[in-house]
């Protein structure tokens, strides 16, 4: 998630305009001014993202990436 949010806002973290914190939720918060947006994983992803580890086969990574990729944005986060 960290990747695709450097990719797609420009902010990194050599720049210093992100900030990582250690949580046991997978959360981003955009903040600009008085406006503030919080975007998450839904239970849906999470569920999916908790089944991939370092000893996970290739094929069950690929099957969960192709879901993951064919889930409409609402399905896939949640935005505050």
């Amino acid at each position: 998630m960290l990747d695709g949010i450097q990719v797609s806002s420009g902010c990194t973290l050599g720049k210093g305009n992100i900030i990582v914190k250690e949580s046991q939720r997978i959360k981003v918060r955009f903040r600009k001014g008085n406006r503030v947006i919080l975007i998450g994983p839904t239970e849906k992803t999470a569920a999916l993202l908790s089944r991939v580890s370092a000893s996970s086969p290739q094929r069950e990574v690929q099957e969960i990436a192709l879901a993951l990729h064919r889930m409409p944005d609402h399905e896939l986060f949640t935005v505050e």
